[in-house]
């Protein structure tokens, strides 16, 4: 789960997005399209997305990534 914070951005999808796309828009980063995907419960392991769906766009990354980090540790 990806919580919800006031710095999100909503969209609306257009013909031909992607979460690959789109990461690469909002973040300069293809990468990370996986955060996206997460956060509107999309994850289904296709990167296409249908036109006319509401999105949210975490805008902080930092946390979502360090979040990833501590439940991936091997430590």
């Amino acid at each position: 789960l990806i919580e919800r914070k006031d710095s999100d951005i909503f969209i609306e999808t257009r013909m031909g997005d992607r979460f690959d796309l789109l990461a690469d828009e909002f973040y300069g980063d293809v990468s990370l399209y996986w955060i996206i995907a997460r956060a509107n419960n999309l994850i289904k392991g296709g990167l296409g997305v249908e036109p006319g769906i509401r999105l949210r766009i975490p805008t902080d990354t930092e946390s979502v990534l360090n979040e990833y980090y501590q439940l991936n540790s091997l430590e």
